[in-house]
Formats: C-alpha cells, sequence, structure tokens
C-alpha cells in the first residue's frame, strides 16, 4: 500500500496504465491512485500483441498516458529508443525507485519510504556487502495481520516470524551493494542450494549461462543424490542445436568464468520445454519436488503442465528405491 501510493503521487494529475491481471495482487496497486484522484487506464488486450502499426506504444501514446507499470518480459520485443523506463525489478512493498537518484542494473535503488529493509546474515546480524535474508525490521501497518484460513496465525506464524525473533523474515535472498546501496535480490532463500559445500541459487546459474547463444530457456534445482547435494541443470535449447559434451563444457566453462568450478551443475539434461507459472516465473519448486521424488504433483498456477513429465522418470537423476 505504501508503495503504491508512493507511486501514484509521482506527478499530479498522471494518468498510469497497469499491464496486469486482476487475478495477480499487484493489480491491487491501482487502489491508492484512485484514493488520489488519478485516471485509471484500462485496455483489454495482450500488450505484446502487434499488428502492422498497432503495438502498446501506439496505444499509450494516443491516450496521453503518462505512467506505465508493465512487465519486464513485455520489453522483450517492444523494446523502442527514448522510452523512459527503469526501476528494474521493483519487488513490491520493500525497495522503490527514485529518480532523482542513478540506476544499475539488477538492482532496485532504494528501501520503500519508511520501511526498515534489512539483509542479515544466518545470526540475525544486518549485513552490508554479503548475502543475507531479506527482512523487515520494525513492524509497519502495511503487513497482514492474518493470512486467510490460517486458524491461530500459526502459518504465518512458521512462514515469516520464526526465523529471526520479532521479524519479519521474507524468505527471499538478497544483498545490499556496499557502494551503491542498491539492493540486490537474489531470489528465494528456500532455492538456495548447496554443491561442494558451496551456497549459490537458481539465479547464479541463470546469470552465468545467459551468454550462451545456443540455450533457449533453462531451470535449475539441486538432489540429494548418495548423501550429498548436487546441482541439476535442465536445458531447452534453440532450433538446431543439440546437448553436445561440447556444449555442456562450454557452459560450464561460463560457469566457472563468473563463479567457481564448485558452481558447474553436475549433471546437465536437455527438455523441450520449462515450466512457468501465470506470472511468468520459472516453477523451480515443481521441478525440485519432481526430481527428488521421481512423482509429478499436482499444480495449478502452470501455463504449460503438460511440459511436467519431461522432468519424470529421467535415468540420470532416479535411485533405485524410488517409484517409477
Amino acid at each position: 500500500m505504501l508503495a503504491a501510493t508512493s507511486i501514484g503521487a509521482i506527478w499530479s494529475g498522471a494518468l498510469p496504465y497497469y499491464g496486469l491481471r486482476p487475478g495477480w495482487t499487484v493489480w491491487d496497486y491501482e487502489l491508492p491512485t484512485l484514493s488520489l484522484g488519478i485516471t485509471q487506464f484500462l485496455y483489454n488486450g495482450c500488450p505484446v500483441y502487434e499488428n502492422g502499426d498497432f503495438n502498446i506504444w501506439k496505444i499509450l501514446s494516443k491516450y496521453k498516458i503518462s505512467y506505465a507499470f508493465i512487465s519486464t518480459t513485455c520489453f522483450d520485443g517492444l523494446e523502442i529508443e527514448k522510452v523512459r523506463c527503469g526501476a528494474t525489478e521493483m519487488f513490491g512493498d520493500f525497495t522503490g525507485f527514485d529518480y532523482n537518484l542513478p540506476s544499475y542494473l539488477g538492482e532496485c535503488q532504494v528501501p520503500t519510504l519508511g520501511l526498515d529493509f534489512q539483509c542479515f546474515d544466518e545470526n540475525g546480524k544486518s549485513v552490508i556487502g554479503q548475502r543475507g535474508e531479506v527482512v523487515i525490521a520494525t513492524p509497519v501497518p502495511s503487513l497482514p495481520i492474518y493470512l486467510w484460513r490460517d486458524k491461530d496465525n500459526k502459518r504465518l506464524q512458521d512462514t515469516y516470524l520464526t526465523k529471526f525473533e520479532g521479524v519479519w523474515c521474507q524468505n527471499d535472498e538478497c544483498w545490499i551493494n556496499p557502494k551503491t546501496r542498491g539492493i540486490v535480490v537474489i531470489g528465494r532463500s528456500d532455492d538456495t542450494m548447496k554443491q561442494y559445500d558451496d551456497l549459490l541459487s537458481s539465479s547464479d546459474i541463470y546469470f552465468a549461462i545467459d551468454c550462451v547463444e545456443e540455450l533457449q530457456d533453462y531451470i535449475c534445482v539441486s538432489q540429494i543424490w548418495e548423501e550429498e547435494e548436487r546441482v541439476i541443470l535442465f536445458v531447452k535449447l534453440k532450433k538446431g542445436f543439440n546437448l553436445t559434451d561440447a556444449l555442456k563444457k562450454k557452459i560450464a566453462a561460463a560457469v566457472e568464468k563468473e563463479f567457481t568450478k564448485a558452481f558447474i551443475p553436475r549433471v546437465m539434461l536437455e527438455v523441450p520445454d520449462i515450466p512457468y507459472n501465470f506470472n511468468n516465473k520459472r516453477m523451480e519448486s515443481v521441478v525440485r519436488k519432481i526430481v527428488a521424488t521421481n512423482q509429478i504433483p499436482e499444480v495449478n498456477n502452470i501455463k504449460n503442465p503438460e511440459c511436467l513429465p519431461y522432468f519424470w522418470n529421467r535415468p540420470e537423476l532416479v535411485k533405485k528405491s524410488q517409484p517409477s
């Protein structure tokens, strides 16, 4: 709510457009702008649709939209010059942006106004310049007081308030740049993997292999194998390429260049597609369950459920004790 109000108050008389589905929680961002008397613009259509001279940019220009909130994935095929955009990932209510400050690639600029945003290490100590947990160290009115159908607030307590006593822990991993004070959101802390005693996240691998031109998409999870944790990388290749030993070495070299040999996935497998939810986020948790149990779980919030069998019953990942 705090973040939404500050967004709507950027310009008096602004006409904002939100490229969001009504079923997504971020849709609620528009409500505070209504309380400020700001006119909303609603567009019934896909923001990435193009037909000749018709596209979302023409619509925004025609109706003189002064502020647009659109998912970053929409810009991949629509990027044009001289369009003022930025703030990278705004990370909802926890961080925001300031047009008076420089914006650095991959960093959220500032904490939300009035929010005691900190990065805690595993001992509950506030740190800068090293990876840690996203926490809100002081209560604020915008935090929820209960979750739907959560008897006795047990789920709320167990999920957000038990890791560090008296502190809201969002279960996301972050890093505060000591030079810029920008906030780098690494990913879910429960997606943290450990291989050869080194901690890493799936986003580390994605960052390292993004330059490998043969790869169209990828997803990375870990698996307990012979009492040790190992990293598994599934890749979707561009048309005309195969996952050869040479390509595996190229992927490994890209990871080693950015990090260390310890980060190189121990298993690399090819799949025809990668699972995404309706908010266009990779579904690592689902793939991890399939790899761990060799069973396909029931999943509701998935765009392409037909791809899940590609991760099931892979000989390289199945233990003798697992069901097939």
